[in-house]
């Protein structure tokens, strides 16, 4: 879809100015021969990864805009952020170990929010560079009720 994207806008002319393109990252296809990205997880029965780790942000960042044959995007989406936590309880439901237990659902949360202190730290210098103009946060889990172990806390993704 970005390589889509692209080649309309340099061929319909379009002033950049006059779009606002936005794109998010998160989940990525590792390149083949290539070892996982630090921090990543596997998308269950799927070739995909996920992972929010500072060279993941930048390399899929430099990606799009390379797709989308632009400079720079307006906003930049952090896609999902709770897959570390919904995967930790698809593994507890799916009987592997006891990975879905209260103790274990806050550890993976604790480790979240360290992770997105890293990656907006991350969009922040790609918004330095001029990379990106603004960011924000795709989530379902920001809708979930409190009580949903994969309810993602919008007070903890601000602060």
């Amino acid at each position: 879809s970005e390589r889509l994207i692209g080649q309309v806008l340099k061929q319909q002319q379009v002033k950049r100015e006059e779009v606002v393109l936005s794109t998010k990252f998160g989940y990525y296809m590792p390149k083949p021969g290539s070892p996982p990205s630090p921090d990543s997880i596997a998308v269950r029965d799927t070739q995909w990864r996920y992972s929010l780790h500072p060279d993941v942000v930048r390399s899929e960042l430099l990606g799009s805009l390379e797709r989308l044959q632009q400079e720079y995007v307006d906003v930049l989406y952090v896609h999902s952020p709770e897959h570390y936590v919904a995967d930790l309880l698809l593994r507890g439901q799916e009987g592997e170990e006891q990975a879905a237990s209260p103790a274990a659902i806050a550890a993976e949360k604790a480790k979240l929010r360290t992770r997105l202190c890293s990656t907006f730290a991350a969009l922040e210098e790609l918004v330095s560079e001029g990379k990106i103009r603004a960011y924000g946060v795709s989530s379902n889990g920001l809708a979930a009720p409190a009580s949903d172990p994969a309810h993602l806390s919008l007070d903890d993704v601000m602060e």
